[in-house]
């Protein structure tokens, strides 16, 4: 029930859960709230998912040297993954996220959703320019947080006529890790008013 908050430039806040009202409401303390100084790589947060069973803390954001475009709400060009964070904050991979600052008019390197699970980075980006080379410009990026790398690309298929819409809200990934391996992706599909759901095979 604790609530992480994220800010633009001054690091990171934590407002802990101190039960319910007699209303049924969340009770949480404005004035109580205990805060992380801004990681030194990044100049500017974007995103943040903390896993409490690992306290494992994954921020992404624009990096001090990156000169930031305009953005509605993108994820930015960097992502970093915290191990033992709410005691001693120990960088455990980081990934350069595709991000094309110098496309115009249809965007298609811009990052703006995330999913992660595990050492695994999923990024959504918002158009759809994979139409026109699926290799270049993939929906969805893997990236693996212990090499830093992209391990795979991922587009819609022919169950969907190989079409989607744009990714253009903030949350619209989420990936879960089943028994047998197999990662289940669901992406936000506004413009044709469903969601699409993946079917990943990555760890060997």
């Amino acid at each position: 029930g604790n609530i992480w908050i994220g800010t633009s430039t001054n690091g990171i806040k934590k407002l802990s859960f101190k039960g319910f009202d007699s209303y049924g409401s969340p009770i949480y303390d404005i004035n109580n709230q205990q805060s992380f100084d801004m990681p030194k790589e990044f100049k500017i947060i974007q995103r943040l998912e903390y896993h409490p069973k690992t306290d494992t803390m994954y921020i992404a954001g624009y990096s001090p040297t990156f000169d930031k475009r305009g953005d509605w709400g993108l994820i930015g060009n960097r992502a970093v993954k915290y191990i033992n964070w709410s005691k001693a904050p120990q960088k455990a991979g980081e990934v350069v996220i595709a991000y094309n600052q110098k496309s115009e008019g249809v965007r298609p390197d811009l990052p703006k959703s995330m999913a992660i699970s595990g050492d695994y980075l999923f990024v959504g980006y918002v158009d759809n320019s994979y139409e026109k080379d699926p290799n270049r410009y993939a929906k969805v990026r893997v990236y693996d947080f212990r090499t830093g790398q992209e391990i795979a690309k991922i587009n819609p298929g022919p169950e969907v006529k190989s079409t989607t819409g744009w990714l253009d809200v903030p949350m619209a990934l989420r990936v879960v890790r089943r028994k047998n391996g197999e990662y289940l992706l669901f992406a936000e599909e506004d413009f044709y008013a469903k969601a699409l759901m993946y079917r990943i095979k990555i760890d060997p």
